[in-house]
């Protein structure tokens, strides 16, 4: 882990009080700021229609029709008309003001696209990992391997090398032995084989170095040659997060808390807003709190309860992305990951 983890600095910003801070973050009056809230229609309340209550009043006298028609209209259906015109404009604004509110949230992650691993000329190997909010120390490799060849390839083997923070898990023998796939590949066919893996610590991303061993059996004779390809797999801190869904009371409640006191910050040129939701939700396990405009709020947790709050919105040479966490090593080499996916 020492040789292999890359480190992302975090940015030195100057500290801010607390009013400063949350005015950021919070502050709904200035809205150059752009700042994700709960989004609050304006009351329709005070101009919704309600029907008067006379039971109290005193007895309605009688009169003649003819009274009635020459009579002017009472008072209190002048009223109930221009409140009810009230009620239909502050309706209009209310759907208005929805309508500007993105539906972002309500849209679903595709699915985790594979990674490439490793390949010769008769094996393709791709990876995605996965992981289980309940299991705080482990997760899951899921590796793909492709026949690219007419013959068959059998007994095949894998193994990763153990470090000390990350660790394959092994039914028995050595920690360092392979652990053999339960099939063959048949020509030009694929199958998917998963791996438990254990982590200490899930603050720094891991390469791990590992092999794939096999037999190939050539369909025109009975030669059967050994392969070993040998690889480098790559663990981003991402790989650890859990796209959990928050409401925007509990985002505004986790900022105001006092519990996020990390801060990390950057800048992806050239990039839109939409494009750079979407990656965050597909490929790092970012679920949308809000969408406004040009702006939205970002959570996600890691397996060991680490927090990540995120700002996006549109600058005027790109996007700008702003951080806040219980940790800020994790923060900052996710952030650093966001950078080097969308560039």
């Amino acid at each position: 882990m020492n040789g292999d983890a890359i480190n992302a600095t975090e940015d030195k910003k100057p500290a801010a009080d607390k009013d400063d801070d949350m005015s950021f973050w919070l502050s709904r009056d200035d809205a150059s700021t752009h700042t994700i809230h709960a989004a609050v229609p304006p009351s329709s309340s005070n101009n919704t229609l309600h029907a008067v209550d006379i039971s109290n009043g005193p007895e309605p006298v009688q009169e003649s029709e003819e009274e009635e028609e020459e009579k002017p209209k009472p008072k209190k259906e002048k009223k109930k008309k221009k409140e009810k015109k009230k009620s239909k404009k502050s309706s209009k604004k209310t759907d208005e003001t929805q309508k500007q509110v993105s539906p972002v949230s309500l849209q679903q992650a595709a699915p985790q696209p594979y990674k490439d691993l490793e390949e010769d000329k008769n094996l393709n190997l791709k990876f995605i990992t996965m992981n289980n909010a309940m299991e705080s120390n482990r997760f899951t490799v899921s590796v793909l391997m492709e026949n690219k060849t007419e013959n068959l390839i059998k007994n095949i083997e894998f193994n990763v090398l153990d470090t000390l923070n990350t660790k394959m898990v092994r039914n028995s023998g050595s920690q360092s032995d392979s652990i053999r796939v339960p099939f063959a590949l048949l020509a030009s066919s694929r199958n998917e084989c998963q791996f438990n893996m254990t982590a200490h610590s899930v603050v720094m991303p891991q390469r791990l170095r590992g092999t794939v061993s096999y037999m190939m059996t050539s369909s025109d004779s009975d030669i059967t040659d050994q392969h070993v390809i040998n690889f480098k797999l790559h663990i981003p801190c991402s790989s650890y997060l859990v796209a959990t869904p928050l409401s925007s009371n509990h985002f505004t409640n986790m900022l105001a808390s006092g519990d996020l006191q990390e801060k990390y910050s950057i800048q992806i040129p050239g990039s839109d807003i939409q494009t750079t939701i979407q990656t965050l939700m597909n490929q790092l396990k970012f679920s949308v709190v809000e969408q406004i405009g040009e702006s939205a709020s970002l959570y996600s947790t890691s397996i060991q309860q680490h927090h990540i709050c995120l700002l996006v919105k549109k600058v005027n040479n790109g996007i700008s992305i702003d951080g806040k966490s219980n940790n800020g090593t994790i923060l900052s080499n996710v952030l650093e990951e966001v950078k080097l996916v969308l560039k």
